[in-house]
């Protein structure tokens, strides 16, 4: 019998904001539902604090919220804290990072347990990468690096 095959996803948020971004993050976890419903699926929102009734996903697709510590100086520590133990304890087969200040945690993840993850890269946050060293550890040990926005402007920073 084929192993459940277990997928965190990492983003900045879904319910409380909308825009591109999180639509396109909503269809991505649809997309996951559909493609691979007998998967584990673990979406960490960090921006968010509870759901809303117009995104639906289904009972296999477990949300975690950080959110609540967003005016903290707690609040992106104790996200990291929360998708890193969930890494350990859960051991998932894939993790999603949905933007990209997250790769560098993805990729420590990576190095100590061997974890593959893909990251999504759209928009003005790619367009201004000052990190390089963050870029090009991303680009290098990331199994996949998704752009979605002005393509050719992306590309020629991040190379």
């Amino acid at each position: 019998m084929p192993r459940t095959p277990k997928i965190h996803v990492w983003l900045p948020d879904i319910f409380q904001f909308k825009g591109g971004i999180q639509v396109y993050s909503a269809f991505l976890i649809q997309a996951l539902e559909q493609v691979l419903p007998n998967s584990d699926r673990h979406v960490f929102l960090k921006n968010d604090t509870h759901a809303t009734a117009d995104i639906k996903f289904d009972a296999q697709t477990k949300v975690s919220f950080a959110g609540r510590w967003e005016s903290t100086f707690w609040h992106t520590p104790i996200f990291a804290a929360q998708v890193l133990l969930a890494a350990i304890i859960d051991r998932p087969d894939l993790i999603i990072c949905g933007h990209i200040n997250f790769s560098p945690l993805a990729a420590k993840i990576f190095n100590l347990l061997k974890i593959p993850y893909w990251v999504i890269v759209y928009g003005i946050d790619a367009w201004n990468i000052e990190d390089t060293a963050n870029t090009d550890q991303t680009r290098h040990k990331s199994n996949k690096l998704k752009v979605l926005s002005r393509k050719d402007y992306i590309w020629q920073h991040i190379r």
